[in-house]
Parts: structure tokens; C-alpha cells; sequence
């Protein structure tokens, strides 16, 4: 299995696709997160939403910066911490 580093040429932009539960001011919540652990990495004009069909949950597709395989692992790993998280793709 190819590595990060053999398929991608840092620093990059990812796109982040982030599933969290729908509640009253989530993207302003996981925004704040984004920017308190990647500031100024964020690509606001990158932002996609999309709801389930329930509407139990909202996906964000989010592009970040990243300078490193290492900092897609930290981000994937510090953000499945949050408790309104429920994916990252």
C-alpha cells in the first residue's frame, strides 16, 4: 500500500469529509475546532454541506492545508475525539 508521501506533494490541501450529529451551531463548533488546531489552514471556499436523509446528521466537506502525512494522522485522530463527531473521510 502506497504511503501519503508517495501520492501526495506537501504542503496540500485535503478535503476533509467530516460527519457530525445536527445540532444548533455545529459547523460554528467543529469551525472553532478546526481553527484552535490548524489556524489559518482552512479553505472557507471549500466548504460543501450536505444532510442525511433523516436529518439526524450533516456531513462537512471541509479543505485544510496540511504540511505533512503526520498532520493528516493528528487531525483525523484529535477530531474522532469530539463527541459530535461521528465520521471523518
Amino acid at each position: 500500500m502506497a504511503s501519503f508521501k508517495e501520492l501526495l506533494e506537501f504542503p496540500c490541501v485535503i478535503d476533509f469529509r467530516i460527519i457530525v450529529v445536527d445540532e444548533e451551531n455545529i459547523l460554528e463548533t467543529l469551525l472553532k475546532f478546526i481553527d484552535e488546531n490548524y489556524k489559518g489552514r482552512r479553505q472557507d471556499s471549500k466548504i460543501v454541506e450536505r444532510k442525511s436523509s433523516k436529518g439526524n446528521y450533516i456531513s462537512y466537506t471541509i479543505g485544510i492545508k496540511v504540511e505533512s502525512e503526520d498532520e493528516i494522522k493528528d487531525f483525523y485522530q484529535k477530531l474522532c475525539k469530539e463527541s459530535y463527531v461521528k465520521h471523518v473521510i
